[in-house]
């Protein structure tokens, strides 16, 4: 069954508001009413557009950002269960273990097994940056990153060229002062291929009404980040960002609940992959 399209901007609603507010408590009748159908409805189209049904898609992102959290040595796993909504690490702990497979302590020791290799690798060493807020034309894509990435690239440059034709603008892929920013919702060694989240996104000065489906304008909050810089493929890229973590950590920062990104410095199309250049961008207070 294929869902129109004002379904599915609902659902999207949904999903967005769910990700925004993963750490509070989520209750359907709630998601329902944002989505705009009754408690039936709701749960039928969310997991047709989905796979999922809501309750199974909340707790996977409260889990897999559970297991992420992981890699902050400054963290015990019982404030990771209690930031994830358990009221007992013994809870935590089986739904863990059912979800991944194994316990939390043994996903806790292999990463941090896994960052001791990368801090010996040898790269620029980070810094801390403060940045603007900046506005953003963005399109999502689901699955693995490698294919994901091209496809959400292509996807918001072609709607953007045919946008700009339709409301006789001038070229919106022209600006030399436009970031080219991406953002990874998701760890690939513990998100499936087929649920990691991306979204290309290029920024603008000024907002645009009515931009086609597929396509939605956001905010990236400014403030305090950690930032590296990333040379060569980006398929060596997952390091990099550990390398950042792990140093944030080491540093006693504190991450804020905004999601990193990455920014682009030059063009995939046009440049070899020894040279690319890209930035990380890692929110702390």
């Amino acid at each position: 069954m294929s869902l129109e399209n004002t379904t599915i901007h609902q659902i999207k609603k949904v999903i967005c508001f769910v990700e925004k507010h993963l750490n509070d408590d989520l209750d359907v009748a709630t998601l329902s009413q944002i989505a705009g159908y009754s408690h039936f409805h709701f749960c039928r189209l969310f997991k047709l557009y989905t796979g999922e049904s809501i309750g199974v898609f909340i707790r996977r992102l409260k889990l897999e950002k559970a297991a992420f959290a992981m890699v902050d040595k400054n963290k015990s796993i019982t404030d990771i269960a209690i930031a994830a909504g358990y009221d007992t690490p013994s809870g935590f702990y089986k739904a863990f273990n059912e979800f991944f497979g194994y316990a939390p302590s043994e996903h806790k020791r292999q990463k941090h097994i896994a960052l001791k290799k990368i801090k010996g690798a040898t790269m620029l060493e980070p810094k801390i940056v403060t940045r603007e807020a900046i506005n953003t034309i963005r399109c999502r894509r689901i699955g693995a990153y490698n294919t994901s990435t091209k496809e959400a690239w292509g996807t918001l440059c072609t709607l953007l060229q045919e946008y700009a034709i339709k409301n006789n603008l001038p070229n919106m892929l022209s600006d030399d002062k436009q970031e080219a920013i991406g953002i990874g919702y998701d760890d690939p060694t513990i998100t499936a291929p087929e649920k990691i989240r991306y979204e290309a996104c290029l920024s603008f000065e000024k907002t645009y009404e009515n931009l086609p489906e597929g396509l939605s304008q956001n905010l990236i909050e400014g403030g305090r980040f950690a930032s590296l810089l990333h040379k060569g493929s980006y398929n060596n890229m997952y390091d990099s960002w550990m390398k950042l973590y792990s140093w944030v950590t080491e540093q006693g920062l504190e991450l804020r609940e905004n999601n990193l990104f990455e920014k682009y410095l030059n063009d995939p199309t046009y440049t070899s992959e020894a040279l690319l250049e890209t930035e990380l961008f890692l929110p702390i207070r």
